[in-house]
């Protein structure tokens, strides 16, 4: 007999040992064990699993109910409902804490045909609420689409957006693995003097790029400048300029399964911030012996970036 999918839910009050029973008597039973999801909240512990296994959905219930009871759990069995997944995004909102914030938002999200595929949210600090979800358009939309249209209308709601990525660039950081990171280029060229007052008006721009792809090696190019911030004022030709480009090389398995904007967003999240700690060192290093002390790279990179390059040779 071939194997039947089921979706699996139980809930009851937090104890320790519940899943590695539940495990342990799917596997007694021929059953095997596909997605796992596990929440625990104020004193309470909710599963939902993935079973395969050949026996009928009476049956399966049967040889739960047991290990449900000393549990004190409730236990649900149903068939898996077959979904064609569509594109999924990451989408970071925040807000004033405030009574409703959940319900406007999540409202404002279904208008757009937006399913909810994930979702965490609560307060943080004393007065901010932040809700994490995955959303999956029911209607193919782009990052730049989805983020024009929610931004003015999470404003009417006191709310805004502060992150929005594919998913895929998460599941692509959970499963790659850092090879290599190696200093392809530099550049460091002072012109002049730069005084004190001026160092804090450098700011680091970057840009990255997925350059190869070969059964599960990916690389990534990931460079770095140092760009005088003149609030749009033309001023004085650039005295200090400094630049760098790395290469990272990422083992990640199932890459074929990747579209090349998913890798994309992987290399403007992991890959960035991968290779920063290599750019601030090299620049902390550099910039005394050339006679300024009192430049810093920031902790993280600036949001807007530069379009593959610097404008300096």
């Amino acid at each position: 007999m071939s194997d039947h999918d089921y979706i699996i839910g139980m809930f009851g009050k937090d104890q320790a040992g519940t899943l590695a029973e539940v495990a342990e008597t799917i596997l007694g039973i021929g059953g095997n064990l596909g997605k796992c999801q596990s929440l625990r909240l104020q004193g309470y512990h909710g599963l939902m699993l993935q079973v395969f296994s050949d026996l009928s959905q009476e049956e399966l219930k049967e040889s739960l109910d047991a290990v449900a009871d000393r549990h004190g759990l409730s236990n649900t069995v149903e068939k898996a409902i077959p979904q064609t997944r569509g594109r999924q995004y990451d989408l970071c909102i925040s807000g004033d804490e405030r009574r409703g914030f959940v319900a406007s938002v999540s409202k404002l999200l279904a208008q757009h045909k937006l399913n909810i595929a994930g979702l965490d949210a609560g307060v943080h600090g004393e007065h901010t609420y932040f809700m994490r979800v995955r959303v999956e358009p029911q209607v193919a939309a782009s990052k730049a689409e989805l983020e024009s249209t929610l931004r003015g209308e999470l404003l009417k709601l006191g709310a805004g957006i502060a992150a929005l990525e594919p998913a895929a660039a998460s599941q692509i950081g959970n499963i790659a693995a850092i090879k290599d990171v190696r200093l392809k280029e530099s550049l460091f060229h002072l012109d002049g003097v730069v005084a004190e007052v001026d160092a804090s008006s450098y700011r680091t721009g970057y840009f990255s790029e997925p350059r190869q792809q070969q059964d599960t090696i990916l690389c990534v190019e990931v460079g770095f400048g140092l760009l005088k911030n003149d609030d749009g004022v033309e001023t004085t030709p650039q005295v200090l300029k400094a630049s760098a480009v790395f290469e990272l090389v990422y083992d990640v398995p199932f890459l074929q399964d990747y579209l090349p904007e998913d890798l994309q967003a992987f290399a403007d999240t992991n890959a960035i911030l991968t290779a920063l700690p290599y750019w601030r060192q090299l620049v902390q290093s550099m910039l005394p012996s050339m006679g300024v002390h009192k430049l810093v790279v920031p902790l993280f990179p600036m949001p807007a970036p530069a379009p593959h390059g610097f404008p300096f040779e």
